[in-house]
């Protein structure tokens, strides 16, 4: 009887190949050339994951999911026409998740279906990489196979939260699969189980197709739109006139600029993630020459043009005047055309050398009305009614510190001078880099660049070496982690124009050029006093310099973080400000980190206090403890709920004891303050136990509450005075 499982085609290493002619068009001189590939069974696949080989990667079988296995199934296109899937495949190399971290978001997607789970031969124990492999009940036509793996993926991001990621290049339908490979760390995981059944009701088919038909409508109203504003830009224009969109758009392509701006690319494919997206899925498709998003992330930020759908699409210029210029269309339309050295025609047919020229002719050209018009127009464009948005996904807030420090904006970070700012900004820029928590908070992972007027070299390397060593890593992976000093160089980033109008320096524009080169989440700038050139009281200054800031910071999709010294009112008041209100007003987020001093006396000067003093975003008036210890600052660990009322506890008995003894000493205490405010002199008295005046004071309103003290009262009339007593305690002249 004929065999009828299927088989697939399998080869050891990249360099094997069947193809009768190369990529570089030299023949292929592999003496199978022009030969079908080895094939492999479902049945041995999952057998190698018992006792794999151990070879090196330019030696290891692999194997291609599809049915067919002709001389050039290695060739996507190919695959797409002529092939039939079989499995669904995964790779996962980020966040040193665990076998049991990926079967578990596995089984959220497909259930309890079997699946093939092995690490990888480069895996470690300290950085697991696994494959996953998963037979389907039925065929997926090679048409079909990248959109469904790409919906796989999809689920997969969002079921973890974005902590397993896959490698969307796996979407490739003639992608090269490894298979068990044993490495120094290897483990395996292959339950019995039945094959997967994509039905049509099944999450990952309604997710796929659902994601067509919104493409689908999205790209035919889309180019019904794009059309329409071609047209409408050439019938604004006079002839002869140069369009600088058109202009753009044929000198830049969509993908170039996609990749430019950090978006992500899943593999191959058109499709891409928006840096704007908290998401998995990669929700922008580029068609050549404009593209379209279904990112209710990249419709909240005001990408592109609106479809009557509600989504977003637009051509190269669209992502230039948004990231370059903040979505301001005249700004790009003439900073391109200065760039690009584009004329305009004078009122003769004349052409003017440059823009400046035409700045003060009386007589509007074609250029300016074509600039207002559709400027005009991209503002009505963008208005939208709130009704419209009922049923669409709620944009999340994308933090780099959750609560703490917005990204795409800008957090000032005040504090006196000694207290350990910017050691702790440090510290943020390295855990940004390393991808660990900082004082215990997540941070998004990253690049990170620190940019101090402050501290030479040397510091900088000095206190690196602590944060290093409190970490446990070697200052060698810190790669992604860029500094540069500045101290004793000029380092403002604006000058003081005509006007008072602030105009950037070229070291801001070095700046804006390492931002783009290093694309990077976090800015640290330290400190304010050496980039800020004007008096940080004139408010109109203040809101100047901080939104040249957040052009940085929406530009190139990065938190910017502001070390600053409060000003004297500012630290005489405790709330960190800095110079005028403008400041405070300016910024999204505002952190104040100052020494812990009681009644002028600081109990322990390695003792700091991280308040958010400002949040449009989140709660403020929130507190982190923190300890220097060892060079670094280090989370003081929460109090918990029987931590808390131990404590209360103790302030109770001892601000009772403390009252009895002061009572038969006949010392009274009062409530008020004054000199012989209770918690005050209890505090200052050696038998406080280290209760504080403040927690003495809550110790006080708490036992008042309760009825254990009382106020009682004695003397004349005249003249009555009031002090403290344990409740039912009568004293010599009371009135109780």
């Amino acid at each position: 009887m004929q065999n009828t499982k299927p088989v697939f085609a399998s080869g050891y290493g990249q360099s094997d190949t069947r193809a009768p002619i190369l990529s570089d068009g030299r023949p292929n001189p592999h003496p199978s050339a022009g030969t079908p590939y080895k094939s492999v069974t479902g049945a041995e696949v999952v057998a190698m994951a018992n006792s794999p080989a151990t070879v090196a990667k330019d030696k290891a079988q692999w194997f291609i999911p599809s049915t067919y296995i002709g001389c050039d199934a290695r060739t996507h296109d190919v695959q797409r026409t002529k092939g039939t899937f079989r499995w669904l495949t995964l790779d996962v190399d980020n966040n040193n998740l665990t076998l049991a971290d990926v079967n578990a978001t596995v089984s959220d997607v497909i259930g309890e279906a079997f699946r093939l789970i092995y690490s990888t031969r480069s895996a470690t124990e300290d950085n697991r990489k696994w494959r996953v492999l998963i037979p389907t009940a039925n065929a997926i036509a090679g048409a079909d196979f990248s959109d469904t793996q790409n919906a796989f993926f999809d689920l997969l991001e969002n079921a973890s939260a974005g902590a397993l990621i896959p490698d969307r290049k796996l979407a490739g339908p003639a992608q090269l699969v490894y298979l068990p490979n044993r490495g120094v760390f290897y483990e395996y995981k292959a339950d019995k189980a039945a094959m997967l059944d994509l039905t049509p009701e099944h999450a990952i088919i309604q997710h796929r197709d659902a994601k067509r038909v919104a493409l689908a409508r999205a790209e035919a109203e889309a180019t019904t739109a794009r059309d329409q504003r071609i047209a409408d830009r050439k019938a604004k224009m006079q002839s002869g006139d140069v369009s600088p969109v058109d202009h753009f758009n044929a000198a830049h392509s969509v993908a170039d600029l996609l990749a430019q701006y950090k978006y992500a690319q899943a593999g191959s494919s058109r499709d891409w993630r928006s840096p704007m997206q908290s998401s998995g899925s990669y929700a922008t498709r580029d068609f050549g020459n404009y593209w379209v998003s279904l990112s209710s992330s990249d419709a909240d930020a005001g990408m592109g043009a609106p479809t009557s759908s509600g989504n977003r699409h637009g051509d190269a210029f669209d992502l230039y005047r948004h990231f370059e210029h903040g979505g301001d269309f005249c700004a790009a339309v003439k900073a391109y055309a200065q760039e690009a050295a584009l004329n305009r025609q004078s009122e003769g047919g004349q052409h003017n050398d440059n823009l400046d020229d035409f700045q003060i002719e009386p007589r509007q050209t074609s250029l300016d009305v074509a600039i207002r018009e559709t400027q005009m127009n991209s503002f009505n464009e963008g208005i939208f009614i709130a009704s419209d948005l009922q049923g669409q996904p709620i944009p999340p807030r994308v933090w780099h510190v959750q609560d703490l420090i917005p990204s795409d904006t800008v957090t000032l970070f005040s504090g006196d001078g000694g207290t350990g700012k910017s050691l702790l900004a440090l510290q943020l820029a390295a855990s940004t880099a390393l991808a660990r928590p900082w004082l215990g908070l997540p941070v998004r992972e990253g690049k990170a660049i620190y940019l101090s007027a402050e501290d030479d070299r040397a510091e900088l390397h000095r206190r690196l070496a602590d944060i290093a060593q409190a970490e446990g890593v070697l200052l060698a992976d810190l790669s992604n982690l860029t500094l540069r000093s500045l101290a004793g160089e000029d380092a403002l980033l604006a000058l003081l124009g005509k006007g008072g109008a602030l105009e950037p320096t070229p070291l801001l524009d070095a700046i804006d050029d390492l931002l783009e080169r290093f694309q990077p989440d976090l800015l640290v700038l330290d400190t304010l006093a050496d980039y800020f050139p004007g008096n940080e009281n004139d408010r109109a200054e203040a809101r100047q310099f901080i939104g040249m800031l957040r052009g940085l910071a929406i530009r190139h999709r990065c938190a910017v973080f502001m070390l600053a010294h409060p000003s004297l009112t500012g630290l005489n008041s405790g709330t960190g400000t800095s110079g005028s209100t403008g400041w405070n007003n300016s910024v999204r987020s505002r952190l104040y980190l100052s020494r812990v001093v009681q009644d002028s006396y600081e109990p322990n000067p390695d003792a700091r206090v991280l308040r958010t003093m400002k949040s449009n975003y989140a709660r403020t008036g929130a507190e982190i403890g923190l300890t220097w210890q060892n060079g670094v600052f280090i989370a003081d660990a929460p109090v918990t709920g029987l931590d808390r009322v131990a404590a209360s506890a103790k302030a109770e008995r001892v601000f009772l004891k403390l009252l009895n003894e002061f009572t038969e000493q006949g010392r009274r205490v009062n409530h008020a303050s004054g000199a012989n405010y209770a918690p005050k002199l209890f505090a200052e008295n050696a038998k406080s136990e280290g209760c504080t005046k403040r927690v003495l004071k809550a110790a006080m309103d708490a036992l008042l509450d309760s009825g254990k003290i009382a106020i009682e009262q004695d003397g004349p009339p005249s003249k009555r005075r009031t002090f403290l007593a344990a409740a039912g305690v009568r004293h010599c002249g009371s009135s109780a």
